[in-house]
């Protein structure tokens, strides 16, 4: 009899919490989603690889185009049925704190700029790319290590 598909996967390299939160620096988004809509952080680029400093261009360019984020904050109306409020029968699809696939376009998003350190000790402000989408938009969540997918630039 042949096995049943497993849908999530067991990564043999996972990311270590300095990873994660250089990926997704806890900064305050600046809004509450209202309605049905979320609250999504993008994950920020990498500033080097290995020991070569990205130039800011190719940095920006992977901040717009990722498609990799953490849910920051949900509305009261996320996952409810919206002409009685009762939650949806499958329940919600992710939580606070899940990493989720995002569409690339149409979406609303704002930038919030922080101050940090550079892979060389020397001050940089940094990019914090937040989303607000609706519920349904959502297009997956991420099992296993967030930071292995990629932005095509």
């Amino acid at each position: 009899m042949a096995k049943a598909l497993k849908l999530t996967r067991d990564d043999k390299i996972k990311a270590t919490e300095a990873e994660l939160l250089a990926a997704f620096p806890d900064v305050d988004p600046g809004f509450v989603p209202l309605g049905s809509r979320i609250i999504v952080q993008l994950r920020s680029p990498k500033e080097s690889g290995g020991l070569i400093h990205l130039p800011e261009e190719v940095q920006e360019t992977e901040l717009w185009n990722t498609q990799i984020a953490k849910v920051r904050a949900m509305g009261p109306v996320a996952f409810k049925n919206r002409s009685n409020l009762d939650t949806w029968p499958e329940g919600e699809w992710f939580k606070v704190g899940d990493y989720v696939r995002i569409p690339k376009w149409n979406q609303d998003k704002w930038k919030v700029e922080i101050e940090g350190k550079n892979a060389f000790g020397g001050t940089v402000t940094k990019t914090v790319l937040f989303m607000l989408i609706n519920d349904l938009d959502i297009l997956a969540k991420k099992t296993g290590n967030p930071l292995e997918v990629k932005a095509y630039i």
